[in-house]
C-alpha cells in the first residue's frame, strides 16, 4: 500500500490517517522527539505500516508541513484564552453536580434495593 492511500485528507483538510482524526501533526511531536516507529504505533493504537506511512509522509513533505507545525505549537504555548477558561470552569463545575447527583442516585438505589 501507498503512502497516499494511508494519509489522506481530514475533514479539515489536513494530512491524516485513513480513517482517523489523526493528522501527521500529532505524531510530528513523538517522531521530532525521537520516538521509534514501534513507539508511535503503540502510542496512538496505529498499525506498524500506518506509522510507516505517517513518518515517510513527514520525511517526504517537511517543508511544507513545518510552517503549520510551527503555528500549532506556538498556539498551544499560549495557552487557552480566559474566556475558554471560564467556560471550561463553568463545564466542569457542571460536570461535578451531575456526577454527584448520580452517585446520590446509585446509593439511594442500593439502600433500597
Amino acid at each position: 500500500m501507498t503512502d497516499e492511500s494511508i494519509i489522506r485528507p481530514n475533514f479539515a483538510g489536513l494530512p491524516a490517517v485513513r480513517g482517523t482524526r489523526l493528522t501527521v501533526y500529532s505524531i510530528m511531536d513523538h517522531y521530532l522527539d525521537g520516538a521509534a516507529l514501534d513507539e508511535i504505533s503503540r502510542f496512538y493504537r496505529i498499525t506498524a505500516e500506518e506509522a510507516t506511512a505517517a513518518v515517510d509522509y513527514i520525511n517526504s513533505h517537511m517543508a511544507e508541513l513545518m510552517p503549520t507545525y510551527r503555528q500549532m505549537l506556538e498556539r498551544d504555548s499560549q495557552g487557552n484564552s480566559p474566556e475558554v477558561t471560564e467556560l471550561l470552569r463553568r463545564s466542569h463545575e457542571k460536570f461535578v453536580e451531575l456526577q454527584t447527583g448520580l452517585k446520590g442516585r446509585t446509593e439511594d438505589a442500593s439502600v433500597t434495593g
